[in-house]
């Protein structure tokens, strides 16, 4: 169903900011995946050994996780 607009209800801002989070999202498992070696990671005390493409989703998460919170903090 199309309005007298001719859209579907969505605004264009929005089917953009779709399209940019999958092509991020697509990017970011492609490089999680190509990166499937092992890594040290370092932390306070102790090191640890883990597949990068943990560290990497580790590091993403924690990320968008902060950056929700000061946008948040800013609306």
């Amino acid at each position: 169903m199309t309005d007298e607009g001719g859209t579907t209800g969505r605004s264009a801002g929005a089917i953009i900011k779709l399209v940019l989070w999958v092509v991020v999202l697509v990017a970011l498992v492609v490089f999680a995946v190509s990166n499937r070696q092992k890594a040290n990671v370092d932390w306070l005390f102790t090191e640890t050994e883990t597949a990068l493409w943990v560290v990497i989703a580790i590091s993403t998460v924690a990320g968008a996780v902060l950056g929700y919170i000061t946008a948040r903090r800013r609306a």
